[in-house]
């Protein structure tokens, strides 16, 4: 073609097989030599050769024209005669459209890349556009004509992209091979490879889809990306669907390869695309809608392909088994129903955080241990308020104190007189010896003790060579020794008293022997409400340490709930929409998923007034107030309602003893009737306090957006948190989501993701059928409730035809595909 470079610049004309041989004839007279003022035809050729003279000739490897054959002439006006570009675009008008493509070199061997587009912008924006495929070499130019804008070619991107015409072409990169023994080799492994059936219609898939129908690389792109897929559906013999004695509907035999793309199911109403899914999906464990899973007749001819991965073989499962295979199942209406529950979507969600790796946090205290405080805590209160039955709180301090005042007031009077000094040293050693008594004990104890542990560790220590055995011979005798020190105080103690008793009592005129056993029995009484005091004050702290325990408890749920919202957000940045384990492809086409549509989760701590107040009614009396509403209950127990959840979460045990003496008759009274089990009580909390997925899409929540929409949420949720994880079969999509979220997204998603799922639809939606540019498009067809499929690809004229005649819209969806890709069916 005529171009203003110092090489020739070749190019290839791609035409149909479906064209006539007067249409390849016209397309070929309108081809217009301008130097000899001649169409293209051999004479042409001819006459063009014999105006060169020898030396060009000789350059292109030929002798003297005017001694050459007409053969060899019409090969030297091959290689040697340009056509004009003018003449090149008469030749395609003069057959359909799209049945004839250019191929032009870019960066290989005399491309255009070395056309100076500065000094004939022109000739640059013709050949530009004219071209529909590329041949190029080099990744950054792939990039540039793919459409693709990167780092390097950002700052010229858009002057380029305009240059070819505002559109992406593909790229592809030959052989190059000039002998049968080369052929099959590229330069630098630059293989082209194409997905498509080997025809012109097939070929014709890369113009309209110029970055997902041709890569150039080494290995084959099915190798990209390691997925799980089915590879077949093949059932034996006819086949009965339901279990019904009533029903004749049958599977006829069949056999299906499934491609490890995207596959769309079709077919008008009755005409078993659900069905067949549904099928596959009971049959392997996965949830279908009730009704039919009630009916369905699992069979052992209807058998499954399954790879796992690459180098996994092909295995056979028959549907009867129900094997668990791992991917996503979505029968029609489950996005509605789902999306129509808050709450269950709420659920959903949380489930899809588990399993990307969401783990809720262990709390330490267990529901028995809980229940255990909340005993000790009424055993030591009851215990601490126990009454008489003159109504005395005798296990006070104030009380007993009150007991030995009285005691001591005895003894002062019965030792007045003469004697009063001699009879109180008498009381206080009768005191001591009891107390060192005491002490003695608790120094036999201990001998015991150590004496036991020696025995239990040397037993261990003999069992290994070379460890020396414990000794306690010291400790031992240091004990006896104190022993001895202590009862030999006893010894001195009661010689005293003795004493007294013989030397300055032997004039005494009463009866000696009763004062003193009575002292004794008072001294007693006092030593034994001294200890009945240090006994109050052990429970008083044991009852405030039991009180800090709870308190620390309903703290530390506090904590557990904001550790259980915080681990969710952290699951929703770092694990689902930019994890750094994952490829930066992977992590790319996720926040493409859920960036585009602004979605975003955090954990949020979700407070339930209506289920708090159906807690409390146990255990509040409501005769106490107007009205057991939610209003006077806050009222009662001190709750702000703006900021309800926040002081639920703040209660503490002093604040409900002081509510409940402040109001005693408001409450029951007992372990039974507490109400601080509702604040403590792990099974009450989670009636009303607990932690979800807080989800907005565009800064809306859920409660702000349509059903559509909450659709959409679960959907793009289901497919970033189990991308990578298998196969989706989806039913119906386009019924429960949003119109423009399908139109303008779900197309584009669904080609993005299937390059790391294989994806399953049934749909009646032609656009997305047709737009996103499906693999393998299965046909459903019932004749006389016998139920076959026929299988194929996009490209396929037959298929195309049934699409246009099943699914809505499918020619206006060609139309769209045309539009955009230049299209023709």
């Amino acid at each position: 073609v005529e171009c203003p470079v110092d090489y020739r610049l070749n190019i290839h004309c791609i035409l149909s097989d479906e064209l006539s041989i007067q249409e390849l004839s016209d397309f070929k007279s309108e081809l217009y030599i301008r130097s000899i003022n001649k169409k293209l035809s051999n004479d042409a050729l001819i006459q063009f050769a014999k105006s060169l003279d020898d030396s060009k000739a000789e350059k292109h490897g030929f002798t003297s024209p005017n001694s050459m054959i007409d053969e060899k002439l019409l090969q030297l006006g091959s290689q040697t005669a340009e056509i004009t570009k003018e003449s090149l675009q008469n030749a395609f008008d003069q057959i359909p459209q799209d049945t004839g493509f250019i191929i032009l070199p870019y960066d290989t061997s005399d491309g255009l890349l070395k056309l100076n587009w500065e000094e004939h912008p022109h000739d640059d924006n013709f050949f530009m556009q004219s071209a529909h495929i590329f041949e190029t070499r080099e990744q950054k130019n792939i990039d540039l004509i793919s459409g693709r804008k990167t780092p390097e070619n950002e700052s010229f991107f858009e002057n380029f992209y305009k240059t070819l015409g505002n559109k992406a072409k593909p790229c592809v990169s030959g052989s190059d091979a000039h002998k049968y023994s080369d052929y099959a080799k590229f330069p630098s492994n630059r293989i082209t490879w194409i997905k498509s059936n080997p025809t012109f219609e097939g070929l014709k898939q890369i113009l309209y889809e110029p970055t997902e129908r041709v890569l150039i690389q080494e290995t084959n792109p099915d190798f990209n990306f390691d997925k799980p897929l089915f590879t077949s559906i093949k059932i034996d013999d006819e086949l009965k669907v339901l279990k019904d004695g009533n029903s004749h509907l049958y599977f006829e035999e069949s056999e299906i390869p499934i491609n490890r793309n995207l596959i769309s199911i079709i077919g008008g109403r009755g005409q078993g695309k659900s069905m067949l899914i549904n099928y596959l999906g009971f049959g392997l464990k996965k949830e279908i809608p009730q009704k039919l899973k009630e009916k369905i007749n699992l069979s052992d001819s209807f058998k499954i392909g399954w790879q796992q991965s690459f180098d996994s073989e092909n295995k056979i499962f028959e549907l009867n088994q129900q094997t668990d295979i791992p991917f996503t199942f979505i029968f029609q209406s489950k996005v509605k129903d789902i999306a129509d529950n808050e709450e269950s979507l709420k659920q959903e969600i949380l489930e899809m955080l588990i399993g990307a790796g969401f783990e809720k946090p262990k709390s330490k205290y267990d529901e028995i241990e809980i229940k255990e405080k909340l005993q000790e805590y009424w055993n030591i209160r009851e215990w601490l308020e126990k009454k008489d039955d003159d109504d005395n709180s005798i296990n006070t301090a104030r009380y007993v104190q009150s007991k030995i005042d009285d005691v001591q007031g005895i003894i002062n009077l019965t030792t007045e007189g003469s004697n009063k000094d001699l009879l109180a040293k008498y009381v206080t050693n009768i005191s001591s010896v009891k107390t060192i008594k005491v002490e003695l004990k608790s120094l036999r104890d201990l001998r015991e003790d150590i004496i036991e542990y020696r025995d239990t560790i040397n037993a261990k220590i003999k069992e290994i060579e070379g460890v020396t055995l414990i000794d306690t011979e010291t400790q031992q005798k240091e004990i006896v020794s104190i022993y001895r020190e202590k009862l030999k105080k006893v010894y001195i103690l009661q010689s005293e008293n003795e004493k007294i008793k013989e030397e300055n009592f032997k004039d005494y005129k009463g009866d000696l022997s009763q004062l003193l056993s009575n002292l004794t029995n008072y001294q007693k009484e006092i030593s034994e409400f001294e200890e009945k005091l240090k006994y109050i004050e052990s429970r008083n702290k044991e009852f405030k340490q039991i009180k800090e325990q709870i308190n620390e408890v309903i703290k530390y749920q506090k904590q557990i709930l904001l550790k259980e919202a915080i681990a969710i957000t952290d699951t929703w940045k770092n694990k689902i929409f930019d994890n750094k384990e994952r490829r930066q492809i992977e992590n790319q086409i996720i926040k493409k998923i859920l960036a585009d549509r602004n979605i975003k989760i955090e954990g949020t701590i979700f407070f339930n007034g209506s289920q708090f107040l159906h807690s409390l009614d146990k255990y509040i009396d409501g005769r106490t107030l107007r009205s057991k509403n939610i209003e006077n209950v806050y009222k009662l127990l001190e709750i702000n309602g703006d900021n309800a959840s926040q002081d639920v979460l703040d209660i503490t045990i002093d604040k409900i003893e002081k509510i409940r003496s402040t109001n005693p008759s408001s409450f029951y009274d007992g372990i039974e009737y507490d109400i601080l089990k509702v604040f403590l009580e792990p099974e009450f909390r989670a009636k009303y306090m607990n932690v979800f997925p807080s989800i907005t899409i565009d800064g809306k929540e859920l409660n702000d957006i349509s059903a559509g929409q909450k659709g959409t949420v679960y959907l793009c949720l289901k497919l970033a948190t189990q991308l990578f994880t298998g196969p989706i079969v989806f039913d119906q999509p386009e019924d429960d989501l949003d119109n423009d979220f399908i139109t303008n997204q779900l197309i584009d998603l669904f080609k993005e993701i299937k390059q790391f799922r294989q994806v399953i639809i049934v749909s009646h939606n032609a656009n997305l059928v047709v737009n996103s540019d499906s693999e393998q498009i299965i046909i459903a067809f019932n004749h006389n409730e016998k139920l076959s499929y026929k299988s194929g690809s996009l490209e396929d004229s037959e298929i195309n035809k049934e699409i246009c005649r099943i699914l809505e819209g499918g020619e206006k969806a060609f139309e769209k595909r045309r539009n955009k890709y230049r299209y023709v069916k």
